[in-house]
């Protein structure tokens, strides 16, 4: 309701299962507009890394690359094109879920948006 301004967090999770352990799991930070990627045990994130600008991040699921990634907001609207590629123990079918949370905490509560099977 208070727009893009109020969204803090928005986490994407590409996994077989409902679970950060061996996801290709990433969120970005629109505070301070910086992307993570979900260490593989789940525990932990690599970066940040600032979208649009050079650098990596990997795990033994995907590599993200913020150099070829973008943001853009819009009203009610947080677009993030994230440039992610797989790793080849990645493959077969996967479930596509997201989550947003807003600066006062209310989340979205995890939503299936799609599928995808990694080559």
């Amino acid at each position: 309701g208070n727009g893009v301004a109020d969204l803090r967090l928005a986490y994407l999770m590409i996994n077989s299962t409902l679970t950060w352990v061996g996801s290709c799991g990433v969120y970005y930070d629109n505070a301070i507009n910086s992307l993570y990627l979900i260490h593989d045990d789940g525990g932990g994130w690599f970066g940040p890394l600032t979208p649009g600008q050079a650098g990596t991040l990997e795990n033994s699921q995907c590599t993200l690359d913020a150099g070829a990634s973008s943001v853009s907001k819009s009203g009610n609207n947080l677009t993030l094109n994230l440039a992610l590629s797989f790793q080849a123990g990645f493959a077969g079918a996967k479930v596509v879920s997201m989550n947003v949370i807003d600066g006062g905490g209310l989340s979205s509560n995890w939503q299936v948006r799609g599928s995808w099977t990694v080559p």
